[in-house]
């Protein structure tokens, strides 16, 4: 689960089921958008599962499945897309867009980097300002980008253990 630290009563629940992080308006904002993909998310890995493991499977059956895994790939990045848009201005849409810089093509996702509000374009305040700035950079370099891609997502890995209260 990803933390925002913020004021607030943070609560993170952890377990084999689920992990979310709650309590407060970004952390909140965040947990929704995570319940909105869980669905989706859980049913991509089972049917990907199912095509390595099921060596019984037709070709036709093979292809129906791939069909339904192009149809929830398209819903979850469409979900994560809305929330990027709508949530912008937070850094919660900010972390979004640093995960799923590759689900735009270059117009959109700079005109998304431009539409960032002033008060979110310190980057020695907000990491993930800094990062797409360095996405935006490495997108008109291509060959390099995969490779780049990877470290700025490790980079922004983080991990909750407790609830604690901030100020």
């Amino acid at each position: 689960a990803m933390l925002f630290l913020e004021g607030g009563n943070i609560t993170a629940t952890i377990d084999a089921e689920k992990s979310e992080v709650k309590g407060t308006k970004l952390n909140d904002l965040y947990a929704e958008l995570q319940e909105d993909l869980t669905g989706y998310i859980t049913q991509l890995q089972e049917k990907q599962i199912s095509l390595y493991i099921d060596t019984t499977m037709t070709e036709e059956q093979r292809e129906a499945i791939l069909g339904e895994l192009q149809v929830l790939s398209e819903k979850a990045s469409n979900i994560a897309k809305e929330f990027i848009t709508n949530n912008i201005e937070t850094l919660p849409g900010l972390f979004m867009l640093v995960q799923c810089a590759n689900m735009f093509e270059d117009e959109e996702f700079d005109k998304l980097v431009e539409s960032i509000p002033e008060e979110n374009k310190d980057e020695s305040n907000n990491c993930f300002y800094a990062i797409l700035l360095d996405i935006q950079e490495q997108r008109k370099n291509p060959q390099d980008f995969s490779e780049y891609f990877k470290t700025a997502t490790e980079a922004t890995d983080t991990t909750a253990t407790d609830t604690l209260t901030t100020e």
